[in-house]
């Protein structure tokens, strides 16, 4: 339903140090053992505990709203940051990141995560030429006829913000949300909020 990049508590380089050391090499190390040795994306879904990092998931690529917050920001050209990899020369490859943030929201038809059949045009500031200052909108479940774009299902766009603050990153994502429309149409709108508001202890 949307996402961040980067999260806060990565700038914490003991922490990231510490998902490398226990949770990263372990896991590459172990596929190499079994014969297995990976070259690729390995995504690592995270869950910071009391007790530290824990795995939620492992994946072979990015998920949608992942990709659409964390791709904005590589400064690098991605095609050769994916060459590299695929080639097994990545360790002589220095990816440059932005200093920036990005916020995503996914939008979802009333039926997600189920499939729904009917097609519903979709109004507001959709493409590029539409878009405001620091904004994006990423096409998922669309298809276009004419001028017209339709929402198929599923999940239909994320609308993602970039600049140097969660806070405007958030507020501009949203904003364009706000003027975007397509019948049952459901999006979250706590994305991001605990960077600004921690949860209770």
């Amino acid at each position: 339903m949307g996402a961040f990049a980067p999260h806060p508590a990565m700038a914490d380089l003991g922490l990231r140090e510490r998902i490398m050391r226990e949770i990263i090499y372990p896991t590459l190390e172990g596929m190499k053992a079994e014969g297995y040795p990976f070259r690729g994306f390995l995504y690592v879904g995270l869950m910071l505990t009391d007790e530290g990092p824990k795995v939620i998931e492992f994946n072979v690529r990015l998920g949608d709203p992942e990709a659409q917050v964390i791709l904005p920001l590589l400064e690098s050209d991605a095609f050769e940051l994916f060459r590299a990899a695929a080639t097994g020369r990545l360790k002589n490859y220095q990816a440059l990141w932005s200093d920036q943030v990005a916020v995503g929201i996914t939008m979802v038809s009333g039926r997600y995560p189920e499939k729904e059949m009917i097609k519903h045009r979709i109004t507001g500031p959709i493409t590029p030429g539409q878009a405001i200052l620091d904004v994006n909108v990423y096409h998922g479940a669309t298809v276009r006829e004419g001028e017209d774009f339709f929402a198929t299902g599923g999940r239909v766009l994320t609308v993602v913000g970039k600049v140097q603050s969660y806070r405007v990153a958030r507020d501009r994502a949203y904003s364009v949300v706000s003027q975007i429309h397509f019948e049952n149409m459901r999006y979250r709108n706590d994305i991001a909020a605990r960077v600004f508001q921690p949860p209770m202890p």
